[in-house]
This record gives structure tokens, C-alpha cells and sequence, in this order.
């Protein structure tokens, strides 16, 4: 991964420089430049800074969508273990209703999100195709709901009252 994240170069130049500069390199194999500037290091520094509260703010945003979306249409959770504790970096329901939300929201000015594309649909992977019926079949349930650590109470219910309002108003 070293290698890859430069370049596919052996050394980097804090290597060559261990003690007496020796400019030799090679490149091993094909790689990318995937490493961070100063400027990206210096603001994921900060960021650091802020994990511990955005992790629980936005565990509590989990917490009142799943408290407040509970028996609303056919919604379902992801499945989550009592003693995981999750970053919560989105928060994804399912339902049969998927894209009919999805265009509900939206018109509601509430951005939402799919997640989960099975990787064996795309492009690159069509030459080892193989049937999976669970994931062609759940991935079409999926939605991802907004979830941020700036993400005000006042937005949050305005997401959940939306939802609401999308399966007492739209009946099958």
C-alpha cells in the first residue's frame, strides 16, 4: 500500500533521505497518488480534534431516527448488535417504497441517498457475473437518510415528519 499510494515508487524521498540522501528509486508496480499534502494533513489534524463529538452526535441522530421511525410504513433497521458501537457514518433503512421516498423527499428539499450497489453489477465485474439474488434483491430497499454531525434537531424532524407524512399520505 505504501508503494501503491505514491506512485508504485520503492522509496519515498523522507526514505532516501535517512541520514545521507541517495536519490535511487524504482518503480515496482502501478500505483496513485493518494498521499496528502500539508495542507489536507493540517485540517484532518483538526478534524481529529472533533471525532469523539461527531461520533456521538451522530450516534444520537441514529438513536432518534430509529425512535422516531419506528412502526412508520413499512420501514425496516439495519440489523446492528447491542455490543457493536458504530461510527455511524450514514444511516441507511430499508423499504419497498425505496425510489417513491426517495422522489417524496426530494421535492421536500431532503437529499437522500443509495448505498450498497452490489459490486458484482458494475462495469468492471460483468466478466465474473455470478447470481446473487439477496443482495439483486435488498439493494432495492435500501435508502440512505441524511446523517451529519451539523444536522439540527429542527432538520432531523423535518426529515422524519416528511417520512411520516409520505406513508399516510401515499398509500398503496
Amino acid at each position: 500500500l505504501i508503494k501503491m499510494r505514491w506512485l508504485g515508487i520503492t522509496k519515498d524521498t523522507f526514505s532516501r533521505d535517512m541520514g545521507q540522501y541517495s536519490w535511487y528509486y524504482d518503480v515496482a508496480e502501478l500505483g496513485y497518488k493518494c498521499h496528502m499534502n500539508d495542507i489536507i494533513a493540517a485540517i484532518g489534524l483538526v478534524q481529529l480534534e472533533k471525532l469523539e463529538w461527531m461520533n456521538n452526535r451522530r450516534q444520537e441522530i441514529t438513536q432518534i431516527y430509529n425512535s422516531e421511525l419506528q412502526n412508520t410504513g413499512d420501514i425496516e433497521f439495519i440489523a446492528r448488535k447491542t455490543y457493536q458501537k458504530i461510527s455511524a457514518h450514514n444511516y441507511v433503512i430499508k423499504t419497498s417504497r425505496r425510489d417513491e421516498l426517495n422522489e417524496y423527499l426530494k421535492q421536500k428539499g431532503i437529499s437522500t441517498g443509495v448505498h450498497y450497489y452490489p459490486n458484482h453489477l458494475y462495469e468492471m465485474y460483468k466478466p465474473y457475473y455470478r447470481e446473487c439474488p439477496i443482495a439483486e434483491r435488498e439493494w432495492k430497499k435500501l435508502i440512505t437518510l441524511p446523517l451529519f454531525p451539523d444536522l439540527s434537531n429542527e432538520q432531523i424532524f423535518y426529515i422524519i415528519n416528511n417520512i411520516r407524512d409520505f406513508y399516510r399520505t401515499k398509500q398503496l
